[in-house]
């Protein structure tokens, strides 16, 4: 949600080989911090490649981020409503910096901090029903800005030998799982046409969500983050089929025997 949301433990892949995808960067495994400021590097540089994403590889454009549909229902004394997100596009990922790396090659784990300016959210609405105090209904146009948002990804991985479209064996990998968690400093909600129209039930209605964003993204921002979640782990494992692993973190030297950056 993410460098983004997108992800996340692709987006360091940076090879120039036959075998790879073009924009290059391979990071040696070596000591730190020789290796985390290795992976940030090639983060840096690959990141927006991805972004544009690519047909060839089965990767749209990152940016906009687009959702079909998201639906959620609560039903407490509190909450008690449905909302209904439709046509939903997030912009703002492309801004994102990757700001802490880490990947375990032993046990196969990798994990990412990001941190996003700014994530805006504009779609289609239907909302009814209890939110705290208030009582809603509306339909129509939706703007959601997320300010100051931080990504917290973990990954797990599985290796697996394969050939290369050269006929070359490398070593692969598949994602088999994807955590994220969204935080943000602050929400403001827009939404259009509630209460059939009127203006001043509509502004004061807007600015009391605005407000109590945090309550209501308890329960907002989870769909939010597992529309990104599933879509990044199924765009990763697309992508990883044509990013030997091997050749991203080449294996040619003894961690022990090496002390410096060559």
């Amino acid at each position: 949600m993410f460098r983004a949301i997108l992800w996340a433990t692709v987006i360091h892949v940076a090879i120039s080989t036959e075998d790879l995808l073009p924009f290059v960067k391979p990071c040696k495994r070596q000591p730190e911090p020789a290796w985390t400021e290795c992976l940030l590097d090639a983060i840096e540089y690959s990141y927006p490649h991805f972004m544009k994403g690519n047909e060839r590889y089965g990767r749209p454009p990152m940016e906009p981020f687009h959702i079909d549909k998201l639906l959620i229902e609560q039903g407490t004394q509190v909450f008690g409503f449905t909302i209904e997100n439709t046509n939903v596009t997030i912009t703002g990922i492309s801004h994102a910096r990757v700001t802490s790396a880490k990947v375990e090659f032993e046990e196969e784990t990798a994990k990412y901090n990001v941190a996003v300016p700014e994530l805006n959210m504009v779609g289609n609405y239907f909302l009814s029903g209890k939110i705290l105090t208030l009582y809603v209904n509306g339909s129509g146009d939706e703007v959601i800005k997320m300010n100051n948002v931080r990504a917290d990804i973990a990954a797990k991985f599985k290796t697996y030998k394969a050939q290369s479209k050269r006929g070359v064996e490398h070593e692969y990998i598949n994602v088999t799982e994807l955590e994220m968690d969204l935080d943000f400093d602050s929400v403001e909600m827009q939404f259009d046409n509630l209460f059939n129209g009127n203006k001043l039930l509509e502004n004061g209605a807007n600015r009391f969500l605005s407000r109590n964003w945090r309550e209501i993204f308890r329960f907002l921002g989870p769909a939010i983050n597992r529309a990104l979640r599933d879509t990044i782990f199924s765009l990763l494992n697309k992508a990883y089929k044509y990013m030997p692993f091997d050749l991203m973190f080449p294996h040619d030297f003894d961690p022990r025997n090496v002390t410096a950056l060559n």
